[in-house]
């Protein structure tokens, strides 16, 4: 998995890092958020983890049938190239592609986050497959499972809602009490997803490597300044995130704190709605 995440910078160089180390920080930012003593069993833990690292993995041509050339054929493509064409009619072909790549990755890649599992990659001199999860059993029965709930990191609260209403018993050769929780699932990837946003995303040397510009810059900029959200220590309940800045924003950087500013809202939206949802759904 981490080779193909690793892909995601080539694609989208102006992102903010997609790699494996934002994988990894989710599990520390999910354990952050539902606090110490949430219920997981190991299976969900094993769906939570593959849902985590398949979420963002199709952000890059190697996810897709064909490569860049079978994304420039989807109607996602194709639309994104008519409308920027013209919008801007002065702006080159190439330009106009890269900037059609941007778009259709950008809006394909939770639902092709749903049919990776399911797809394989061959070795060109033996033709042997390679797939994302080996195991063919948990491939076969959990797969889809934990597909869906990577794509819905994407989706309105409620198509979630619709989706995952119902548990899922555990697999036979595996104890009942390992049953599964869709819902729950899917609500912490979402909320440890949009709460990810400090410093590690867009580190200081490849900040200053990459010089971006425009929208792009201003979210590396927001995102550079940050430090690593905690639970505000001055919260008597311990149930507050708090996001601090290491760097001052000032007048002149005000479109990189609208963004940081717009990255908390959803933070807090996103919190909000699932506390409310599973506040519910697990009495």
């Amino acid at each position: 998995m981490s080779y193909l995440v690793g892909m995601i910078s080539n694609a989208l160089p102006g992102l903010t890092l997609h790699d494996v180390s934002h994988l990894d920080a989710l599990w520390e930012t999910a354990d952050l958020i539902v606090g110490p003593n949430f219920p997981l069993t190991p299976l969900e833990g094993f769906v939570l983890g593959s849902s985590i690292l398949l979420h963002d993995s199709a952000l890059c041509f190697e996810a897709y049938e064909g490569g860049k050339e079978g994304l420039r054929k989807t109607p996602q493509w194709k639309d994104a190239f008519q409308d920027i064409k013209e919008t801007k009619p002065l702006l080159p072909l190439q330009e106009v592609e890269h900037l059609s790549d941007f778009s259709a990755l950008r809006n394909l890649h939770a639902s092709q986050a749903e049919k990776l599992l399911d797809m394989s990659w061959k070795e060109r001199d033996t033709a042997r497959e390679f797939f994302l999860l080996d195991n063919q059993e948990l491939r076969n029965h959990l797969g889809k499972l934990i597909g869906k709930i990577a794509s819905s990191h994407h989706w309105d609260i409620e198509r979630v809602i619709a989706t995952f209403g119902s548990q899922i018993n555990a697999l036979a050769n595996y104890p009942t009490e390992w049953r599964i929780d869709p819902l729950k699932l899917a609500c912490i990837l979402r909320c440890a997803d949009a709460a990810h946003v400090d410093n590690q995303r867009a580190p200081d040397f490849l900040h200053a490597l990459l010089r971006r510009s425009g929208v792009s810059y201003d979210h590396w900029k927001a995102q550079n300044r940050l430090a690593k959200v905690d639970i505000d220590q001055s919260d008597p309940n311990k149930c507050t995130l708090l996001y601090t800045s290491t760097i001052d924003f000032n007048e002149e950087d005000s479109d990189a704190w609208f963004v940081a500013y717009d990255a908390f809202c959803l933070v807090d939206k996103e919190i909000k709605s699932c506390n409310t949802l599973l506040e519910k759904h697990l009495k």
